[in-house]
């Protein structure tokens, strides 16, 4: 029974996580979004939900925090690390981003962003300029809110993690739902 205790509360952890991640994201699309369209381009409108999250930032982040438990990763340090963590968050994020592209238009017919009028991009579902920026990301990600996430985990009670995780979990399972209800 404590293994099965222990993974829930490894399940509920990351879905905060992915929350919160996903929040910044929402919060980077918004900023970027409106620099480039020279005015403030809404709240909700950025991703597939109703809430103000991003979930693909939150996927990448622990997707990118679980690549770095691979003990070849764990051995950088310093300028060695940084570096690792920007090449590595450049690909990866890339490869995501293409996929999801795909997934979204063949499961759900659409395309959510496009990178047409971007500089070097590959049919307008990802650009270099981007995935440089989404580089730089993890590095705010990896030496920036993974040290804060460690601190909040550290001084919370796991049961209010819990709870947090499944608050979280429910929320976004109901905005996609009405979603893609929606549709």
């Amino acid at each position: 029974m404590t293994h099965i205790k222990t993974v829930g509360q490894i399940i509920c952890r990351a879905m905060l996580f992915i929350t919160i991640c996903g929040l910044i994201g929402w919060c980077y699309e918004t900023i970027l979004t409106s620099l480039i369209w020279g005015r403030f381009c809404g709240f909700f409108a950025r991703g597939l939900l109703h809430l103000p999250v991003c979930p693909i930032y939150g996927f990448f982040a622990l997707l990118l925090c679980t690549l770095f438990r691979i003990p070849f990763l764990q051995k950088c340090t310093g300028i060695q690390l940084a570096v690792a963590v920007f090449l590595t968050g450049t690909l990866v994020s890339t490869g995501l981003e293409l996929v999801c592209a795909y997934l979204l238009e063949i499961a759900l017919d659409m395309t959510l962003w496009s990178y047409a009028d971007w500089p070097l991009h590959f049919q307008g579902r990802i650009s270099l300029l981007s995935s440089l920026l989404f580089g730089a990301l993890s590095l705010l990600l990896f030496f920036g809110v993974l040290p804060l996430w460690k601190r909040l985990k550290a001084r919370c009670n796991p049961r209010t993690l819990v709870l947090a995780g499944i608050v979280c979990a429910a929320v976004l399972g109901i905005d996609l739902l009405i979603t893609l209800g929606n549709r």
